[in-house]
């Protein structure tokens, strides 16, 4: 009963911690609901539309840190995944990078989107690439974070260990194998009170039979190797439009040679690395990562 209570009052707070962030944000919560399920997303702010993909075991929240410093100018809309956040989830379904992009696309065309500025960390950064490649016509410039997808860049230490069969860091099972993940995922960790640690870990350790068959549907194990279906390389050499790279140098879960092959084989990118930031730089340095979002912006309205 007691541990009930807990639970139900860490929600609440939670979920006021959640309002109080949209807020500052100028984010609300909406709904899209279209005959291959219901889209959860956040939206606010008006201007040039600017399209954000989270990552792999995220959700829609992880860029109101950054949304804080781009609604003034920006029509801004995060998106909760198919299979994450509150979006439809459907263990049946397949979550291969051609069902993800059919998705999206759905999305993107219900809501009218076109001439929009796209953007994606880790697994979000790999939809995103892809997606630009296949519709070019609806993408202004594609900004990518840390992305996932990078078939001939280094492993990290993580990946290594997760292609040898070891235990998947990204899925985690308990409060302590979240505490590490998060020690992963930042170069320094931001302070969360406790009631905000142990709603995130009910989040992170849901559907854990869901989140595994969407990460193997993502990520083929083949020997010691990850592969992909879409690998960033190839895929980045057929979207003619502008592209920027933003990599956190300290990241431990995606090698930061990722974003120094992409710039090698892809003449048209720009890459740029950030100092003493790990994986998520839209949560650990949002006014760095919002400066690079204006700069493209700036660069775009240029050309056109």
């Amino acid at each position: 009963m007691k541990t009930t209570m807990k639970t139900t009052i860490n929600k609440f707070l939670f979920d006021g911690y959640l309002w109080c962030e949209r807020k500052l944000a100028g984010l609300s919560p909406k709904q899209l609901v279209t005959s291959d399920g219901t889209f959860a997303y956040l939206e606010g702010g008006k201007g040039q539309t600017i399209l954000l993909l989270h990552g792999f075991g995220a959700n829609k929240d992880n860029w109101n840190k950054l949304a804080k410093y781009l609604t003034r100018d920006f029509h801004v809309i995060a998106i909760d995944l198919p299979g994450f956040g509150h979006s439809h989830h459907d263990p049946e379904a397949s979550y291969g990078l051609a069902d993800q992009l059919t998705r999206l696309l759905t999305f993107v065309q219900h809501k009218q989107l076109t001439n929009v500025m796209l953007a994606g960390n880790s697994y979000g950064g790999y939809l995103a690439a892809n997606f630009a490649a296949q519709h070019p016509e609806r993408i202004r410039t594609l900004l990518l974070l840390n992305p996932l997808g990078v078939a001939s860049a280094k492993h990290s230490e993580v990946f290594n260990y997760i292609a040898a069969g070891g235990h998947n860091v990204l899925l985690p099972g308990n409060q302590e194998e979240y505490a590490f993940l998060l020690q992963k995922c930042f170069y320094k960790v931001p302070y969360l009170p406790d009631f905000a640690i142990e709603q995130l870990t009910r989040e992170a350790t849901s559907n854990p039979s869901l989140k595994e068959k969407i990460f193997f549907a993502t990520h083929e194990r083949s020997g010691d190797n990850l592969i992909f279906e879409g690998p960033l390389e190839q895929v980045l050499k057929t979207y003619p439009g502008p592209t920027v790279v933003c990599w956190g140098t300290e990241d431990k879960i995606l090698h930061v040679d990722g974003g120094r092959v992409l710039k090698r084989e892809v003449e048209h990118i720009k890459l740029v690395e950030f100092e003493k930031i790990g994986h998520l730089p839209m949560l650990e340095a949002p006014g760095t990562m919002a400066k690079e979002i204006y700069k493209a912006h700036h660069e775009a309205k240029k050309r056109t």
